[in-house]
């Protein structure tokens, strides 16, 4: 590839030769004319005429050697002395920026990053849009690729929801995880996913019914990734205003649960790996008091594993959780038991007992996953956060496996309500990767408290790499003072009048220029309601109007607008239930309880000839039951 040579020095080498050849030609005319014109001066000015004329009319006699050719080096010496001089001792002077340049953006400014397909932007304000792309136009002054990763922050009833979460559903580019915290989003844009050919999945944290079901055991690869999800469970699982204090049983904890994991994945039968069994196993690790020496159900199966593989990691993590005594490990099984009782209640045991889920698949095809999390009750959030985390690893695994590097389907996280879901370990370093994988978050938070309170750390990672801040206004002062800096300075004139009043009264005015924030904080305290701040890396801020959801093409297709779009689940839930069913394995017991409507639905799923056996199988079973009870009776 041949290198471009610079016009800078084009330009440079031409005006040499130009000057080079003026002084060459002057030095010789002003030689011809001293015979004729003694007067040096009369002669300059003979010789700087005839110069004149002979370049007007285009003819060219350049004289090489004697003193003509020191004339030209004389030129182009000169020439480079002042455009050395100009280039070095040139002051940086910035005229009404001496003590900031900040201002707010334009439309011409915003231009370049908007796309011309309507329906593959994010929206953001009124007026300000962000191309879903990745190749946008690269200039030599910009480049105009920003990652898709937003930060929103807005107090209660700025309009979160309805200024930015729903119109960027209604778009309709992506697949979608949304955190739904009150339920709502579900039944008001559903329909509308529906009809556009989604697939829609429902992982119900508040009722727990008519949902999709969450196995993390289903997205365990490895020993790393028992470590990540066990970190997590303990994480979230413990009291955020712990002080201080001995993590030794966090520890120890960690390790057996690290063991009772790896040792399901590895001896147990795929449907037995649940949350609901690690329950159990802890169970079966229990110890009388006062017995010394007692060797629980659970050390007998562990050293059964060990037999066969001493170096077993399984095995390993269970030793650290043996060496301490007996009434050391009976607290920790206290303590793991009360953290893990959420999995005895009946609707969570039911929800992780499988997974319908399948995480994995979301950047295959449109897809949209509601995530209903209580904005009242964050006792089983936790599990929000597990399945953000797999679901973060799921998505980059299959990017990197099986689409050299990017999903074929963008996948938007809207993370509504941020604070509510828990913390995902290593989040920070997560957001930064994702991008390249056709993956983004939209973190919403109502203030930029919540974030430092969540990720004390490295809650400035987090809004550092994502390259665009929306600001719906809010009440938090330190909000206010983070977006103040955030819009940077700028230079303004003062004006200073001084008056003198009296027989000798003067008047004096003067300008003075002075830097000043671009809104004080008590200037962003008072936004006003249908006015937002947006912040772009590299573009001036803009101080715009919210997004008029009224005129979205799909606004009338909201359930809250249009009662016809009111999206209900019941039957979408039934029919999930019916096809884990239908599989190649009929469990027996799934059928008790059924309705009839969902009995015939069944049987249009099932071969006839499926179903009728079925279906004896379990009035010979009712049969043989009553005859058994008739017996005892007798």
């Amino acid at each position: 590839m041949k290198s471009k040579i610079p016009m800078g020095l084009i330009f440079h080498l031409f005006a040499c030769s130009v000057i080079g050849y003026i002084f060459n030609r002057f030095y010789i005319l002003f030689e011809l004319n001293k015979v004729t014109t003694p007067d040096s001066v009369g002669n300059f000015l003979n010789t700087f005429d005839t110069l004149t004329r002979e370049l007007s009319a285009m003819q060219f006699h350049f004289t090489i050697g004697g003193s003509s050719y020191f004339a030209s080096i004389i030129g182009i010496t000169l020439y480079l002395m002042i455009v050395l001089y100009h280039k070095y001792s040139k002051k940086n002077m910035r005229t009404d920026e001496e003590y900031g340049s900040a201002r707010w953006g334009t439309s011409k400014d915003i231009a370049p990053f908007i796309d011309k397909k309507k329906f593959f932007n994010i929206l953001l304000t009124e007026t300000e849009r962000l191309s879903l792309s990745g190749r946008m136009k690269i200039t030599k002054a910009d480049n105009f690729n920003r990652n898709k990763n937003v930060i929103v922050v807005g107090g209660a009833g700025s309009g979160k929801t309805r200024f930015f979460v729903k119109p960027n559903l209604m778009q309709m580019h992506s697949s979608y995880v949304v955190s739904d915290s009150k339920g709502l989003l579900l039944s008001e844009t559903g329909k509308l996913f529906e009809e556009e050919g989604y697939e829609i999945k429902i992982f119900d944290l508040i009722s727990r019914k008519n949902c999709n079901h969450y196995n993390p055991f289903n997205y365990i690869r490895n020993e790393d990734d028992i470590l990540k999800i066990v970190n997590n469970l303990i994480k979230n699982t413990t009291n955020p205003n712990k002080k201080g204090g001995d993590d030794f049983w966090e520890k120890a904890e960690t390790a057996l649960l690290m063991a009772i994991f790896s040792y399901l994945l590895q001896e147990v039968v795929e449907e037995d790996q649940t949350l609901s069994s690690v329950v159990e196993l802890v169970r079966l690790a229990d110890i009388p008091e006062d017995v010394p020496g007692y060797v629980s159900p659970l050390d007998i199966l562990f050293q059964e594993l060990e037999e066969k593989d001493p170096q077993n990691f399984a095995v390993l993590q269970y030793k650290i959780f043996k060496l301490s005594g007996d009434k050391t490990t009976k607290s920790i099984l206290v303590s793991l038991g009360v953290r893990l009782a959420p999995f005895d209640i009946p609707s969570i045991k039911e929800l992780v007992s499988r997974d319908t889920l399948e995480l994995d698949t979301i950047g295959d095809k449109k897809t949209i996953l509601y995530i209903l999390l209580s904005d009242t009750d964050t006792s089983f959030n936790f599990l929000a956060s597990m399945m953000y985390q797999q679901l973060f690893d799921m998505l980059v695994h299959r990017a990197d496996n099986y689409y050299k590097g990017r999903l074929p389907v963008h996948v938007r996280c809207i993370l509504d309500e941020f604070a509510n879901i828990g913390q995902i370990p290593d989040f920070e370093k997560v957001i930064s990767v994702i991008r390249s994988r056709e993956i983004s978050t939209n973190v919403i938070l109502q203030n930029i408290s919540q974030l430092k309170t969540l990720y004390k750390d490295t809650w400035e990672t987090i809004i550092g790499t994502s390259d665009t801040f929306l600001y719906l206004g809010g009440m938090e002062q330190s909000t206010h003072e983070y977006i103040s800096k955030l819009l940077g300075k700028e230079t303004i004139e003062q004006r200073n009048i001084s008056v003198t009043k009296g027989a000798n009264g003067s008047y004096n005015e003067s300008f003075q220029k002075l830097g000043r924030n671009l809104m004080e904080p008590d200037e962003v305290a008072s936004l006003k309601g249908q006015e937002c701040i947006l912040k772009i890396r590299g573009v001036h801020p803009f101080l715009s109007k919210k997004y008029n959801i009224e005129k979205h093409k799909n606004y009338k297709r909201l359930g809250d607008v249009n009662k016809e779009y009111w999206y209900s689940r019941e039957e979408e839930s039934e029919t999930a239930d019916i096809e884990s069913i239908a599989g190649d394995e009929f469990d027996l017991s799934q059928l008790q309880g059924l309705s009839e409507k969902e009995l015939a639905r069944l049987n249009e799923e099932l071969d006839i000839e499926e179903f009728e056996e079925l279906l004896e199988e379990e009035f010979e079973a009712i049969e043989t039951e009553g005859n058994n009870s008739s017996e005892r009776n007798e």
